[in-house]
């Protein structure tokens, strides 16, 4: 029988990414540690090598998103008329013909005229049953007024972390409030707390008193069922709650079994992320196990992998705040100086970045000097000021850069922080000794670090691309 299709009103296809998160972020002093692990359990294979990796500092959700956190979002979408919605097939993949006759599921997707990852895809669905085999209390707590099209979080249940919700439906969460999921690498090195935790609780070790996991796979052993968040066990050491058990939460990665020795044999060591879509299944990860999952699964090293496009009683997930803007201030000297654009920013305009320059003075340099508007990442500039003085640049740090050379001599820059010129990764020997440049009080001199916000001269024997990496 056909399936009724209701549609909410759609009267825009623009979404205002700045609502405000409602729950508690914490942060997260990045670092180094110790990913994967090479005595991971029987029937797994994809958490060897054991690799050091180091994550810049970071914001994460105290707790996993809650269903009323979750209400406020699938509201806040109706009511500017972004979402579709119809009739979907209540429980999962396991559900028996006879669970399904008697449950009712609305699938709640986004408006595929939207621009996002998420476009089109089913964000969660509201299942009044659970999946198969699952306790009853394992059924989606949201639900929904097809009178007034409002969602509602049933009493009692509001607490409990919102579960059947997509990949999809977790990445339109976390852009309508300018936050992201957690990367693999920052899941584990939070997981981890800066103590090499082997499980994600406040002492490394699992038990019953500590989180909420199951014993086995196809449906827990006893009545396993979801817990609210943040309540009834110990966080641990980063003050994080949840982090084992529970529901398994989705990261930005997608999954590739292979990715750390993929990272070891590269050398990718510095906030790594696999973004690459796979070519066979396209899976993301999740980690942190879940109510029904076996301890083992919980582990902070343990990775499982799941379609984007599915939903399950036992699938969730926590936000990410990544690094806010910084500040950095340069001295200006009269006359010319120059400059390198230090930080991500919005609007690379010469004259928002540095105000009290003199119109049409910004010159790139190539073959030939080129006058330019923007500023890009690596590259150096000449540009001229009337008077000397500090000037106050803004926006998120770039730690890693690659910057592209020609032969003979270069106009470039460096990142966020200052870099000793023989920290430079340079694995075709392009640069010539001793012909690293800057210029300061109106003449040029050797220099032994690269600065924040400033250019610097340096010639090459050929064409190639050198590496800066902070610490």
């Amino acid at each position: 029988m056909k399936k009724n299709i209701f549609i909410v009103f759609i009267f825009s296809v623009t979404i205002s990414f700045c609502q405000t998160y409602p729950g508690t972020i914490i942060d997260i002093t990045g670092g180094s540690f110790i990913m994967g692990n090479n005595n991971q359990p029987p029937m797994f294979n994809d958490q060897d090598p054991e690799h050091s990796v180091t994550v810049d500092n970071f914001k994460m959700g105290q707790t996993e998103v809650s269903n009323e956190y979750y209400v406020t979002f699938l509201n806040d979408m109706a009511i500017i008329g972004n979402l579709v919605i119809e009739e979907g097939i209540p429980g999962d993949w396991s559900s028996t013909p006879e669970e399904i006759a008697n449950g009712h599921a609305w699938s709640i997707m986004a408006d595929s005229t939207l621009s996002g990852v998420w476009s089109g895809e089913v964000l969660i669905k509201l299942s009044n049953i659970a999946g198969g085999g699952q306790h009853p209390l394992n059924r989606c707590w949201i639900e929904l007024d097809t009178t007034s099209y409002t969602f509602s979080v049933v009493e009692g249940y509001e607490n409990w972390p919102a579960s059947w919700v997509s990949w999809y439906g977790a990445m339109m969460y976390v852009d309508y409030y300018s936050l992201t999921l957690p990367t693999e690498a920052e899941w584990e090195y939070a997981a981890r707390a800066g103590q090499q935790l082997e499980y994600p609780t406040n002492d490394g070790n699992l038990s019953y008193s500590q989180a909420n996991y199951g014993t086995g796979f196809g449906g827990p052993s006893g009545e396993t069922y979801l817990t609210p968040v943040g309540q009834l066990y110990p966080p641990n050491p980063f003050g994080l709650y949840n982090m084992a058990g529970n529901v398994s939460e989705w990261c930005l990665d997608w999954y590739d079994e292979n990715f750390y020795q993929f990272c070891v044999d590269n050398n990718i060591y510095l906030n790594p992320i696999n973004d690459n879509i796979p070519e066979d299944i396209e899976k993301k990860v999740l980690r942190g196990g879940n109510h029904t999952y076996p301890g083992f699964v919980a582990m902070s090293s343990s990775r499982t992998d799941t379609p984007p496009f599915v939903t399950t009683d036992h699938m969730g997930f926590r936000v990410v705040m990544q690094n806010g803007d910084e500040e950095f201030n340069m001295e200006i000297q009269t006359d010319w100086n120059l400059v390198g654009l230090p930080f991500e920013v919005e609007d690379p305009y010469y004259l928002t970045i540095f105000p009290s320059a003199i119109e049409n003075t910004l010159f790139s340099f190539g073959d030939a000097y080129t006058a330019e508007l923007t500023l890009i990442y690596g590259e150096g500039y000449w540009l001229r000021f009337n008077e000397e003085g500090s000037i106050t640049i803004s926006g998120i740090p770039i730690n890693e850069l690659a910057i592209s050379l020609d032969e003979g001599w270069n106009l470039i820059s460096g990142i966020s922080i200052p870099i000793n010129i023989s920290d430079i990764q340079d694995p075709d020997g392009i640069i010539i000794i001793g012909t690293f440049y800057g210029f300061i009080s109106g003449g040029y001199s050797n220099i032994e670090y690269i600065e924040p916000g400033r250019g610097y001269w340096v010639r090459t024997n050929g064409f190639g691309s050198i590496t800066l990496i902070g610490n």
